[in-house]
């Protein structure tokens, strides 16, 4: 018997059927927007244990696409994962970077060309009394975003680097780098590229996907701009911010703090169990800061975390050193683990998901164990 649940533990039941192996089931009626769970146990009357728990999200926008959790990569919609190919192809240009997206396709159906994704072009140009300039090309971080305009397939981005310099005498001087993300919309046929105002602007950043953060149905993307030193100064620290560019028709772009630091990390995941991704960001001199957009925000919701444990926000000398995202206790919630480093000695932090968040009551505290 399948049952299908209103909370996480299966106290409101929503309704049940009966199945035998190989059925394949279709409920009879719409479930609202929002999270369910299903679970399967004995039908016949006899004591059994239920089956783990699944959770199933139903978008607000109806669409196949995954809004939490990581999107797999089917761009065409066809149910087969297709596979990004970062080997040179023969036909991509000397002067360019190029990568392929290579589609599954299902048995007995006509397969689709792959699309080449190529860099703009890289060169060499010899300018009087300026020395020789060096443009290089390179496509760097590739990801899925997820289905940002709510057609139902998922999208992609690439991170396009440019770099510059320029030599004198034999001698190479640095000028810099610039960053696009490019967005690539999936379809039936396979993925197309789109610019500004018919995708986001994201001049100057590394693209990764986060999901559905504010609850509309459509995925959103977090951006990561990195403010780079002059080359002139090399031992000055990289700093690094991070926003939230929004999908969908609202759109909008939000900073998540703390911005402009020298380290620390972003982890995105449903730790409430709402269907909605949260987010937890760090920085080495900053107490982990809990993120969640809420039904009828506006804007997220920053909070710091519960403190946990002996080394607290107040105490000297404080570094965050390591973040993640594991179900630790095996609930069905994601956990949020940092190390926390004082000295020579660190201790591992674990604050366990749940209906309510990460909180106090449900953290977790390892032995202290030597910093490394």
């Amino acid at each position: 018997m399948v049952e299908v649940c209103a909370t996480r533990d299966c106290r409101a039941l929503e309704g049940s059927q009966s199945v035998t192996a190989g059925d394949q089931l279709r409920w009879p009626t719409a479930l609202s927007p929002g999270p369910h769970w299903w679970r399967m146990r004995r039908g016949d009357g006899r004591p059994s244990q239920p089956t783990p728990t699944w959770e199933v999200f139903i978008p607000a926008v109806d669409a196949p696409v995954p809004l939490v959790g990581r999107a797999q990569s089917d761009f065409n919609g066809d149910g087969v994962l297709d596979v990004v190919n970062r080997a040179r192809p023969s036909s991509c240009p000397l002067d360019r970077q190029c990568l392929q997206i290579e589609y599954g396709s299902l048995p007995g159906t006509s397969p689709i060309e792959p699309t080449t994704i190529e860099s703009n072009r890289s060169s060499i140009e010899d300018m009087p009394g300026y020395g020789t300039w060096y443009t290089w090309y390179s496509l760097e971080n590739v990801d899925t975003l997820g289905d940002l305009d709510g057609d139902g397939f998922v999208d992609l981005a690439v991170t396009e680097v440019y770099s510059a310099s320029r030599e004198v005498a034999g001698i190479r001087y640095p000028l810099g780098q610039l960053l696009l993300g490019i967005v690539y919309r999936g379809s039936a046929s396979g993925v197309r590229r789109v610019l500004p105002p018919d995708g986001p602007n994201l001049v100057g950043i590394h693209v990764a996907q986060a999901g559905d953060v504010n609850g509309d149905g459509y995925a959103d993307l977090l951006s990561v701009l990195r403010s780079d030193p002059d080359p002139a100064m090399p031992y000055l620290a990289v700093r690094t911010s991070r926003f939230l560019v929004f999908g969908g028709p609202r759109g909008g772009t939000f900073g998540v703090p703390p911005a402009n630091t020298t380290s620390g990390a972003v982890s995105l995941a449903d730790f409430n169990g709402d269907g909605i991704q949260d987010i937890v960001s760090y920085a080495a001199s900053f107490y982990p800061v809990m993120h969640m957009w809420m039904p009828g925000d506006t804007a997220l919701r920053f909070r710091d975390l519960p403190v946990c444990g002996e080394l607290t926000r107040e105490t000297p000398g404080v570094r965050w050193i390591d973040g993640e995202v594991d179900d630790r206790n095996h609930d069905g919630y994601p956990d949020y683990i940092v190390t926390v480093a004082r000295g020579s000695t660190s201790q591992e932090l674990t604050w366990s998901g749940g209906p309510g968040g990460l909180s106090t009551e449900r953290c977790v505290v390892s032995g202290t164990t030597p910093a490394w």
